[in-house]
């Protein structure tokens, strides 16, 4: 369950401010509103820490607005339930059966919104739930670890749905490993997806929490700090490329642009364009990819790389990325 992703930890605070409020409201008898400025004064600070350390920005009031709705909010929350309690129960509130209902009733809130928070957050000890899962794309089977980062679409309900879940160890995407731990069940089978996306940058930039580890290194760990690996923002195995070839097709042929470079067709092909203002270099690169359909390539944007250096790192890049997920 730890860490806990953000959402959660908002919930808790917002479950604990709750609680809070409830308290000064209810140990002022006679002047009820007075034990609330204790709350709102933690709330006002809050903001001024936020504003304080957040510096400017077109966003600076946001900060405010959600600090203090969620602080009015909470506050009345607290003041609703707290009275509602009492005119519920005041028949018999001499009786301690009635005083524990209205104490349940006062804490259902703050109960509902942590539970369901750390609900959300937790995994089941499974090897999908830590390690790796196994999908299937077209006729191949992968082995895909949590350490990629990888964003997985699912075809589910006839593909007449997707799903998109980032499978990760990022604490606020615990809610989409849990799905893909539901799906693969406690027999591990493969689960069938559609597209696959992992970013070749980021995986380099965070490879040395994973692969600097006391124990073994997962295999691939060897293969992240290399200079082909570290040039591409994306890579994606698709089983359909049609959608983004229809887009791709538009920008050919390259007299379309002067300072477009394309070569190829739907099969396997390349686009490279560049931007004077910037100079830099961004290609699209997709080559056929047996037994599931098309891999696909795209740069980072390099000031250094031409167009005709660039594509002549995909095979590399190919060959690392299919190492990882266990290709056959």
């Amino acid at each position: 369950m730890f860490p806990l992703g953000s959402s959660a930890i908002l919930a808790l605070t917002i479950s604990v401010a709750y609680l809070a409020s409830v308290a000064c409201f209810s140990l002022m008898h006679r002047s009820r509103l007075f034990g609330l400025i204790p709350i709102a004064g933690l709330v006002a600070f809050c903001v001024y820490l936020f504003r304080h350390n957040s510096g400017g920005g077109s966003y600076e009031g946001l900060g405010d607005l959600l600090f203090f709705g969620g602080g009015a909010f909470t506050i009345s929350a607290a003041a609703g339930f707290n009275i509602l309690a009492s005119w519920l129960t005041a028949p018999q509130s001499g009786r301690p059966f009635w005083r524990g209902v209205q104490i349940l009733i006062i804490l259902a809130p703050a109960l509902f919104v942590s539970g369901r928070a750390l609900w959300f957050q937790w995994l089941p000890n499974a090897p999908c739930a830590t390690s790796q899962v196994e999908l299937t794309m077209g006729g191949k089977q992968l082995t895909v670890p949590k350490a990629l980062g990888a964003v997985i679409e699912l075809a589910v309900d006839d593909d007449a749905r997707t799903e998109r879940l980032r499978y990760t160890s990022d604490p606020n995407r615990k809610p989409d490993v849990r799905r893909l731990c539901q799906l693969t069940g406690p027999d591990q089978t493969p689960v069938r997806a559609n597209r696959l996306r992992i970013s070749p940058i980021n995986i380099v930039r965070n490879s040395d929490q994973v692969c600097e580890t006391q124990g073994e290194a997962p295999v691939w760990c060897t293969d992240h700090a290399t200079a082909p690996y570290e040039d591409f923002r994306e890579i994606i195995l698709l089983t359909d490329f049609d959608r983004r070839w229809n887009y791709l097709k538009r920008l050919f042929p390259p007299e379309f642009n002067p300072d477009h470079t394309a070569a190829g067709s739907k099969t396997q092909g390349h686009l490279c364009r560049y931007t004077p203002a910037k100079g830099t270099t961004h290609c699209q690169i997709w080559r056929p990819l047996p037994g599931i359909g098309t891999v696909y390539l795209e740069t980072a944007y390099h000031a250094e790389k031409p167009a005709d250096v660039l594509p002549g790192q995909v095979d590399s890049a190919i060959a690392i990325t299919l190492r990882a997920l266990a290709y056959e």
